[in-house]
Formats: C-alpha cells, structure tokens, sequence
C-alpha cells in the first residue's frame, strides 16, 4: 500500500558538549525529537520515528513475549519522559523483518533486528527523522572503526533509573563481514536496559543526525552493544508503504539493501548477506567467543531473562 508521510527538517541536536543512556546524559530540551517510547505496558523499548505514521524500532522487542502482543496493546509516546509524554499515540499494525532471526542458537549475526509500527494517527512533523543510511556515500561519510556516533534511549542509567531519554556518544568498535551490524560503545559508555530498538546517530560535517543503527543487542551494560546497520530496514519500508527516500547513488546492481562498502570489505557489491547463504550456528557457549570478543543477548522485555535480570535493553 502507498503511504502518505512528511519528513522534518534536520533533527535538532544538542547545544551542548557531548557527555560520556548508561555513562550518558540527559538530552537538551527539544533535542532527539523523533526518538520515542515503544510501551508495552509492563515494559518498553525505544523507537525513531522515520515518517510521521512509521516507527522503526527492534525485532526482538516483540518476538520476546510469551505471546505476540496485540497492537492495541501498544503506545507510542513522544517527549522526554515515559511517565509523562508530551503525545501518546496508539499503534495500527506492526511487522518484524522477514529475515529476523530471534533464535540465538541458531544466528550468530547478521539478524536483520527490524520492525516497524504504524500509527493510527500521525505524530508532529518536527519529530520525525529526516536522514538516514541507504546508500554507499552515506556510509563512508558515517561508517568506519573510531567514528563517534550518538545513541539515545529511554533505557537504564547506571543508578537503574529508567524511562527518562538520555544520550551519549560512542565509537564503532568492529564491523560484522557484511557490515549489516557494528558493535559501538564499552568502558562504561553504552546502551543498557530499555534501549532495545534505539537509534545510533551519526553527525555529519552540516550538522545533519543521520540514522545509522538500531540497537539490537549486549552483555552487562556498559560494555558495549550491537546495532543493525538501517540500510536494509529502510529498503524494506520503503517497499512495504511505496517510499521512495531518496534517489539512492551507488547502490551495487541496483539492488535494494545492498550498498558496496569498500572501506571494509575488498571488492564486490557484498554488504548484503548473498540470499540462501546458510547461517552459521553458536557453538556450545564455551566456545562462542569469536564475534566481537563475546556474545551478545538481546535487550528485550522482561520475559527474556537472558540478558539481564529483567529488561528490554
């Protein structure tokens, strides 16, 4: 179906200098508008507004529950508090990636940790994002090991207070060999509980906070986490409301999802993970040591105790 949305200005962003979501700080007044709050009553994860009807958060933040919780159910809230939102919106529909692997015994990367819901209603024009990663010139002006980015999330900080938007800035760490996720953050500066489903910005030399990530999944907080690369997402989305973002340069063969990364992989259109190529499975966990240094779990609601004693993340 074709769906109408407007897309805002440049996302406002701090007036401030940068402090070191956990490690983080409080965001400035009017700061991050488009990040939001995925609540699911009991619990929560954090999203980004990527129209004003979509909100583009993690995969995992649903497939976690006991049962499939019903869009009614759901709330999207804007503002700078989940207790007190300045907008409350109810949720339409909402679809996980088709290649969303939420089985970590079987999918050690590269787990297209997507969704997206749509609003019964629209949100605020002034909070929606307006740049995103699609295409290779993206990626090299945002994407590389030490590039600085932007996480903000309504998850704990590290006194376990929760619920309130915070930021704070990372560098990439590492890259999956497909690039289709990063690992960002660690030395007591990351995303924590609550911040499932985050963005990671990047600032660009104008200024311009262009989405980069999704935050998918760590260990103990402060260690540093996963995030999926949003190229794949926003093709995706693109397809499923008729959105054409932007006349995309670069892209390898004309293919949707797939953008050529020169800087990190030799040769050859291959960010993409090649369709039918098999997964491989975790080894027995004492052996589970090869990506990033260490496994990572989800940071999902409080019915996946995987993670961490009780929350998203």
């Amino acid at each position: 179906m074709a769906l109408a949305f407007a897309l805002a200005a440049p996302l406002s962003t701090p007036e401030r200098p940068p402090a070191p979501i956990y490690g983080g700080a409080p965001v400035a007044p009017g700061a991050w508008n488009s990040v939001v709050v995925v609540d699911f009553g009991v619990d929560f994860c954090t999203g980004t507004l990527i129209t004003d009807r979509v909100v583009l958060t993690a995969g995992h933040c649903f497939t976690s529950f006991t049962s499939v919780p019903p869009p009614t159910l759901i709330q999207v809230k804007l503002g700078a508090d989940r207790s007190n939102p300045e907008f409350t919106l109810s949720v339409e529909t909402y679809k996980t990636h088709p290649q969303f692997c939420s089985d970590a015994a079987s999918c050690d990367e590269d787990r297209y940790d997507f969704a997206y819901l749509l609003l019964d209603n629209p949100a605020p024009v002034d909070a929606v994002a307006s740049s995103f990663l699609i295409d290779e010139q993206d990626f090299e002006a945002a994407m590389g090991v030490g590039k600085q980015l932007t996480i903000v999330g309504f998850g704990n900080d590290e006194d376990g207070v929760r619920g309130l938007k915070r930021e704070a800035e990372v560098p990439i760490t590492s890259f999956t060999p497909y690039a289709l996720e990063f690992e960002a953050g660690g030395d007591g500066v990351d995303g924590c509980v609550g911040d499932s489903g985050g963005p990671a910005f990047a600032l660009l030399p104008d200024g311009t906070a262009m989405l980069v990530g999704v935050s998918s999944r760590g260990t103990t907080c402060g260690e540093g986490g996963v995030y999926a690369s949003v190229f794949p997402a926003m093709c995706w989305i693109g397809r499923e409301f008729d959105i054409q973002w932007r006349e995309s340069s670069n892209q390898c063969d004309g293919t949707c999802g797939c953008i050529d990364t020169p800087n990190i992989l030799e040769g050859g259109c291959s960010v993409a993970r090649p369709a039918g190529e098999n997964r491989r499975p975790w080894l027995a966990v004492s052996l589970v040591i090869g990506y990033l240094g260490r496994r990572r779990r989800s940071r999902t609601p409080a019915t996946d105790r995987s993670r961490h004693a009780a929350r998203p993340r």
